[in-house]
């Protein structure tokens, strides 16, 4: 079932398949990084969000290159898609690394003008993530597949990538400044965070929480992108429930 799955990524986009292994193999790395460096960023081990965006990332790949191996009759598209998400990748390694490194954070930090660049960087990239992502998700809501699958994993594919898309563009809201940031630059104190990730109230605190109120919304950082694996694993049988082999 592995090999069977594996030659499948491979066959879609070898590039972003590899990019997906050698993203997990850094992760050990990163794990063991969290014990062994004593240094801590804001209060977390240096390493901690390395690790953290080193899982995310590989379970995305993963998952996006299978989805990819159902768009049918876009061969070249289907390679630009993936080379475009591979270098948007990159591009975020490039800035969490250095930071890490400068034991500096990465997200909402414009203390320095390569604070700033480094973020800025980051910001672009996830841009562009998600284009890419709006990109597949409409081949695939308005394709006609050729091949005889279940309705309903057709849909199943749709739909987790619109769930996606709207997990990714709630990370817009954590760009915004917060009124406590705000009214510290507005009394000419030093500019050095912009955005939190949580909107409306304190960052911190147990799971992601959400409150919605007349003028607030508050969002944890989280990734529904890597949801929408579980959304694609099944797919509706007249008997019952199948497992996909992914």
């Amino acid at each position: 079932m592995l090999t069977r799955t594996y030659t499948h990524l491979r066959q879609t986009h070898t590039p972003l398949t590899l990019s997906a292994l050698i993203t997990a193999f850094f992760t050990l790395l990163f794990l063991v990084g969290i014990f062994a460096d004593p240094r801590a960023i804001t209060g977390a081990p240096a390493w901690l969000k390395p690790a953290k965006f080193g899982v995310s990332i590989t379970l995305y790949s993963l998952t996006l290159v299978w989805i990819l191996g159902f768009i049918e009759g876009r061969r070249r598209l289907v390679g630009v898609l993936g080379w475009t998400v591979l270098v948007t990748f990159g591009l975020e390694w490039v800035a969490i690394i250095t930071q890490v490194a400068r034991g500096s954070t990465s997200h909402f930090n414009v203390a320095t003008p390569l604070d700033a660049a480094l973020w800025g960087l980051m910001a672009v990239a996830i841009a562009v993530l998600w284009v890419a992502n709006f990109v597949i998700a409409g081949l695939l809501l308005f394709q006609r597949p050729r091949r005889p699958e279940n309705p309903a994993f057709i849909w199943s594919l749709r739909l987790g990538l619109i769930l996606a898309i709207i997990g990714m563009g709630l990370g817009y809201l954590m760009t915004t400044p917060t009124a406590q940031q705000l009214a510290g630059w507005q009394a000419g104190e030093a500019v050095t965070i912009a955005g939190a990730h949580t909107v409306g109230l304190n960052d911190g605190g147990r799971g992601c929480r959400w409150w919605v109120g007349a003028q607030e919304a508050a969002t944890c950082e989280f990734r529904i992108s890597s949801g929408c694996t579980r959304c694609n694993s099944f797919r509706w049988r007249a008997g019952g429930w199948e497992g996909v082999n992914v």
